[in-house]
């Protein structure tokens, strides 16, 4: 699951003020919680699919990102310091089900400038194994300074709801998935109302029914858009077509996806996308056709 976490230096949406070198900090919005002792940040803010989150409706499949703007305290040796960045998730009984350990261990090992971490930024997805949709985690963010004994800790109560499935119609043919449901990385999916920019499509969770060959099977997957009149107006083709050695059977459960990018351009069109998913060594197939707007 490392590839849901990530570092990126930006500026999104500030939600409060954390320029204390210690203290706590609550967004009694979002139920985030920031403290800190012997470093500090000038703003914290928190993102859900890449828009600034301002609640506490947090959909399984999700990403959920923490942005800390403006850190500073950390000791200097050699004009570069050594920052440490830390994620857990944990269910309602305290159990950690995620756990990222020095996410920073491959930035900072020979150390940074101070103001490469000036903007420190750590993203989860949540979707399984780890966490379920209909329970409650949290998550923590802990921040430290390897050659100190600054830290700045971050919690956010994650309530996941089951993601939004309107309109969303299935046909399969020894082929399953136990949950199936669109996604987009530049906002949220809702009610068929797709963004019209970025990343866009659906993911196909607990597969299962693929003709296994020495502990890999080999699914196919496309997507057509159908207009208004019926006519295909788009087909990817194969998406996994460049996958030749095809996926262990522990990959396909955890979920696949078949993606677009959108440019913004068919804004305000509605259309019906047929997600399509196949067996190349078997019979076996599943179909997901859903009405999708995208919105202006």
């Amino acid at each position: 699951m490392q590839q849901r976490l990530f570092l990126l230096a930006a500026v999104t949406c500030l939600l409060s003020a954390c320029n204390f070198s210690a203290g706590v900090r609550k967004d009694l919005v979002t139920g985030l919680s920031v403290s800190y002792n012997g470093l500090s940040c000038e703003s914290f803010a928190l993102e859900r699919n890449g828009q600034p989150l301002k609640d506490q409706d947090i959909r399984f499949g999700e990403d959920v990102v923490l942005l800390l703007e403006g850190v500073h305290g950390f000791t200097e040796k050699d004009g570069l310091i050594y920052p440490g960045m830390q994620l857990d998730v944990k269910d309602e009984q305290g159990k950690v089900v995620s756990s990222y350990t020095d996410m920073l261990a491959d930035v900072a090992k020979s150390g940074v400038k101070p103001e490469a971490a000036r903007v420190l930024r750590a993203a989860y997805q949540s979707g399984p194994p780890d966490v379920a949709p209909g329970h409650k985690y949290t998550m923590l963010v802990h921040v430290w300074d390897k050659q100190g004994k600054g830290t700045i800790d971050a919690t956010l109560p994650l309530n996941l709801q089951y993601p939004d499935t309107t309109g969303l119609q299935t046909n399969s043919q020894g082929i399953s998935a136990t949950r199936t449901f669109l996604i987009a990385d530049s906002g949220r999916v809702d009610k068929g109302m797709v963004p019209a920019t970025g990343r866009v499509g659906i993911n196909f969770q607990g597969l299962k029914g693929f003709t296994a060959v020495d502990g890999h099977v080999f699914p196919g997957g496309s997507l057509t858009v159908y207009g208004a009149d019926g006519k295909e107006m788009f087909n990817t083709g194969d998406a996994f077509e460049r996958q030749l050695d095809g996926f262990t059977e522990s990959q396909v459960k955890e979920g696949l996806r078949i993606t677009v990018t959108l440019n913004g351009q068919l804004a305000g069109t509605s259309s019906t996308w047929k997600f399509r998913i196949w067996d190349k060594k078997g019979n076996g197939f599943m179909e997901a056709t859903v009405p999708v707007t995208l919105a202006k």
